[in-house]
Formats: structure tokens, sequence, C-alpha cells
């Protein structure tokens, strides 16, 4: 079972640095839809098994607020995913299982395709 690893905002850069996308939820401990999402987001590391998944509380330090600020983030629970340090996509709010498994999966072939026509 892949575990979703807790990153501060120190380590932001490192965990972008990554061959393979990077899952990262942006969360308070306030947030009821959070604790809702939790055992959802915890699902899809298993299932997405082949991306990196990270959370971050935003309100543990100011520079977390601040790197969620900077990324835009204006709601909770709010998952960004990137690939190669680059934002390919996000999903704002709470959703179930079932919807958060086909966003991330039209996030990732939008981003495959878009990668062929780069190259």
């Amino acid at each position: 079972m892949r575990k979703v690893e807790d990153v501060q905002a120190k380590d932001f850069d490192d965990k972008m640095n990554s061959e393979i996308p990077v899952v990262i939820e942006f969360w308070i401990k306030s947030c009821g839809n959070c604790k809702k999402f939790k055992p959802v987001y915890d699902e899809l590391a298993v299932i997405f098994s082949d991306l990196k998944f990270t959370r971050v509380n935003m309100f543990d330090s100011v520079e977390n607020l601040k790197l969620a600020e900077g990324l835009g983030v204006e709601e909770t629970p709010t998952v960004k995913i990137f690939n190669k340090s680059k934002e390919i996509g996000q999903i704002v709010g709470f959703q179930t299982l079932e919807t958060a498994t086909e966003e991330i999966r039209k996030i990732m072939k939008k981003s495959r395709l878009s990668q062929r026509k780069d190259t």
C-alpha cells in the first residue's frame, strides 16, 4: 500500500524534483470536507500507485500557508497535480472516490497527450 507523505513548504522543491507526477493535497485541520476527503485521498494513493501522493497542512506553518497561496489555493481541500514541476491540473473541494479517480485519470490523460505534442 502506497503511503501519503506529509510535507512542509521547505521540502516542496525537493518533492517536485521527481521523475513521476506528484499529487499534493492542501488541507487544514478545522475543515470538515478535508476530514471527509482524507480516506478518499488515501485510497487514491493506492489506486494510482504510479504517482507520488503528498499532503500539506496549510496552517502547520506560515511557510506552508504562503506556499498554498502562491499556488493559488483558495479552498480546502485542494488537490494539485504536478508533472516535472509543472502544474497539470487540480481538483477543488470534496470529491467522492469515483469522481476524484475519474478527474485524476482525465488530468493524466490530457497531460500525456500534451507531452506527445511537445516532442
